[in-house]
């Protein structure tokens, strides 16, 4: 499940499900191979059951080409505790220039 952990990292609320992990290698397929990774959390703020996490991904991939790319994306997600589990409620990525 190492897999998982690299969209969320160890620390982030994330139900590790084999149907998320599903739903993440479907997502991942067909693109870059991924060399290194740094998630950078920005702020982290829980109140009651909710948890608002800013944070920036740093992603060094590799092509079929072999190109290397730099990209780093701003994550913006919302979660909800609900029966002991943390749910994903929105999140909003977007690239920013390195």
């Amino acid at each position: 499940m190492s897999f998982i952990r690299f969209f969320w990292g160890n620390h982030l609320p994330h139900p590790v499900t084999n149907r998320s992990y599903a739903y993440y290698v479907a997502l991942r397929a067909g693109e870059d191979e991924i060399l290194a990774h740094h998630l950078l959390p920005v702020t982290v703020v829980v109140v009651g059951d909710v948890a608002i996490i800013d944070a920036y991904l740093h992603i060094l991939s590799r092509s079929d080409d072999d190109k290397q790319e730099e990209k780093i994306l701003r994550l913006h997600n919302t979660w909800k505790k609900e029966n002991g589990k943390w749910l994903l409620l929105a999140t909003y990525n977007t690239e920013v220039e390195p």
